[in-house]
Formats: structure tokens, C-alpha cells, sequence
């Protein structure tokens, strides 16, 4: 199965938010206003002797009739596409590609009839419209590579999926819903953000309305690239687009992780995402979670849940408990909708049991560098 990282899934869900179309909306209008503005200046100063010049030199023949019509739409796909997220319809994902569109169209077309400064706000407003519309289109097309929103995508040059500048002092902590599965051959009919079944592949956004099995941009071969100061690069040099079934995943609520200064893959290595995922503490024990939704207690035990953690329940030690599953079905193409089960119901006492707390004997990969943890060995299999 795929990892469930909880920085990945905070981005699927900050990407197609509501405050995400809405940053979009207003940088692409930005971006329109600003030729506006140009080609009214242009307008006011048109050179008298401009029907003499070649056609494609004649702007307000080929910007007025041509370029700004065919962008303008775009103020109202977003505008309407913004009003749709904010009452969850669906059909406000039926947006994206706005910006690489419009350059298809305006690259051919000569704009010296700009001034230098014209031309240089145009393009940093192209910039930062850019980004955020290929982020919200990314995901919706489900075309980021694993480890684009983890290991490998924080870059502060700004060829990254992010950086540093887009993390948040704290990030929502998730889990698998095992009720909730899309099989191998069915199409969705709950829309939300899924783990694949299948390894190195990212978490993907899914709507109900997708109308066929999705499928996942899978990682095939990682590139052999290293830098001159001996960095690897861990990207993918060869995806490939594959079938697997999905698991939905939720946030748990009122649990979050703090998000290290320096992010949680200050190495970019891709073994970082691999391990044990950090989770937030729970009461006599560090909780970790696994890729199948589950949580590893400071003891090594498995459980569904941080309040089955050692020093936490009415027992002294843990066991390990098994997740539910949903009943694997046959493959097919009809709409399915996913069976659910009841999780077993486990007593539980809120009150902690006073225990000697545990001095670690490893450190997490996450945690080595960190003061008290520099002088361990790094963590293998359920150590801890």
C-alpha cells in the first residue's frame, strides 16, 4: 500500500479549497487586468502610422480582436467555479489548465507594443497565477508523482510542487476509513481524498462523478541524478498510469502534528517517507502512523487507535489490534456503493495509568537530528 503522510494529504485538501480557488480567481484576474491596463495605454497612444505596420505589429487589431476576448472568459469560469466550491457543488471541480491555456495563445503574439515595465508586472503576475492554477489542476488531474507533495517537492528556488513558505506551523493528522473503499474496477461514488492499494503512488482527490475506476500516476524508475554537492535527486524518471482499488482518507478531528522548522524532509529522501509517519503524541506514548492506518505505540504495538497506546488505557501494556477491513469484491464495472462494517467496539478508560515513562533505544528518522535523539541508532521495522 501506498504511505499516508499527513503533509501530502493537508496539500490535496489546501489545493481544492475554497480559499485555494479563490487565491486563483484573484490572481488570474490580476493577470487579465493588467494587459487591460497595457492595451489601454496602448489605445491612448497608438502611434499614428500603425496601419502601416505589418499586421502582427498592429496590437489593437490583434490584441483587441483576438488575445483579450479570448481571455476575458476566464474572470468568469473562476468567479462562477468559486461560488460552486463554497457550496461543495461538484461541478466547481470541472475547472484548471486556465493559465497554460491562455499561454498557448498569447505566446505567438508579439507584445513590444508593451513598455518594459508593462511587460515585467504582466510577468510576475503570470507567475504566481501560474502556480496556483497548476497546483488546483494538478490535483484535480491526479498528476502529481509520489513524493511531489512530500520528500521531493520542497524547493525554494520555486520549480517545487512548495516550500518552506507554504508549510503551517501545524498540519491536521488523517487515517484510513476502511468502510469507504472504491474496488478494483468500480467507479467512485464518494467524493474525497483516497490511498491507493499499490506502493509509490501518491493519495489522489477523486470525485463521485469521475464516471470510471480511477486509476494512479505510479513511479517506475527513480532517476540517477546527483548534484555537484552530492545531493540525489529522488524523483521519478519513468510513471505509468495504473489500476488499484482506493481507501478514503479522514482528518481525526482536533488532532494535529507540529511541523518541523525545517519540514519534515529536510534530506529529501525518499527512504524518509518509506518509515513511520509522526503522528501527534498520545498520553504515555509517541504515536506513529502506518501506512494501513494504523498507529505504533512507543512499546511497538499496533493499534487502530492512539488511545490503545501504552500508559494510556486501563491495562499497563498494549495489544495490537487488527483493522477492520471491508469485504473484497469481485471485479466490475457497475456502480458499487462501498460496504461498511462496524469497528469492534473496545471499553475504554479516559484516565491514564501512572507508568515509568520509557526511555527511547532508536530514533525515528524524523527525530535524529533533534537534540536527546543525535546519539541513538535510527529506528528499523516497529522499534522505538
Amino acid at each position: 500500500m501506498a504511505v499516508l503522510h499527513p503533509l501530502e494529504c493537508y496539500f490535496l485538501e489546501r489545493f481544492i479549497s475554497a480559499e485555494h480557488y479563490a487565491a486563483t480567481r484573484d490572481a488570474i484576474i490580476a493577470y487579465i487586468d493588467a494587459h487591460e491596463v497595457a492595451f489601454a495605454h496602448y489605445l491612448r497612444e497608438m502611434p499614428l502610422n500603425s496601419r502601416k505596420l505589418p499586421l502582427w505589429q498592429q496590437a489593437d487589431m490583434v490584441w483587441g480582436y483576438r488575445v483579450l476576448p479570448n481571455i476575458r472568459s476566464a474572470r468568469e469560469r473562476y468567479t462562477e467555479a468559486f461560488i460552486l466550491r463554497t457550496h461543495n457543488d461538484i461541478r466547481a471541480f470541472n475547472i484548471g489548465h486556465t493559465m497554460s491555456d491562455i499561454g498557448k495563445g498569447i505566446t505567438e503574439c508579439w507584445d513590444g507594443w508593451m513598455t518594459q515595465e508593462e511587460i515585467e508586472t504582466i510577468s510576475e503576475l503570470q507567475s504566481i497565477a501560474s502556480k496556483l492554477d497548476r497546483r488546483l489542476s494538478a490535483t484535480l488531474d491526479a498528476t502529481w508523482n509520489e513524493g511531489d507533495l512530500t520528500y521531493d517537492g520542497c524547493d525554494e528556488i520555486g520549480y517545487g510542487a512548495y516550500n518552506l513558505h507554504d508549510l503551517p506551523s501545524q498540519v491536521p493528522c488523517y487515517e484510513l476509513d476502511p468502510t469507504v473503499r472504491i474496488e478494483l474496477g468500480e467507479n467512485p461514488v464518494h467524493t474525497g481524498i483516497y490511498l491507493p492499494d499499490i506502493d509509490f503512488a501518491p493519495a489522489r482527490f477523486i470525485q463521485a462523478d469521475f464516471g470510471e475506476p480511477p486509476e494512479t500516476w505510479q513511479g517506475i524508475k527513480r532517476r540517477d541524478y546527483v548534484s555537484k554537492s552530492g545531493k540525489r535527486s529522488y524523483s521519478w524518471k519513468e510513471s505509468k498510469w495504473a489500476k488499484t482499488g482506493w481507501t478514503l482518507i479522514r482528518r481525526i478531528e482536533g488532532e494535529f502534528i507540529d511541523v518541523p522548522p525545517e519540514g519534515f524532509f529536510p534530506e529529501g529522501k525518499a527512504d524518509a517517507a518509506r518509515g513511520r509517519q509522526p503522528c501527534s503524541g498520545s498520553k504515555g506514548g509517541i504515536a506513529h502512523c502506518t501506512s494501513d492506518g494504523r498507529f505504533v505505540c512507543n512499546d511497538g504495538s499496533l493499534s487502530q487507535s492512539k488511545r490503545f497506546c501504552s500508559g494510556y488505557g486501563s491495562s499497563e501494556t498494549s495489544n495490537p489490534v487488527k483493522p477492520s477491513t471491508s469485504t473484497r469484491k469481485a471485479q466490475t464495472k457497475k456502480v458499487t456503493t462501498s460496504k461498511k462494517q462496524e469497528s469492534q467496539r473496545v471499553t475504554e478508560n479516559d484516565e491514564p495509568v501512572s507508568t515509568q515513562p520509557r526511555q527511547p533505544t532508536c530514533a525515528p528518522l524524523y527525530m535524529a537530528s533533534k537534540p536527546g535523539y543525535t546519539h541513538l541508532p535510527i529506528c528499523l521495522g516497529n522499534q522505538y
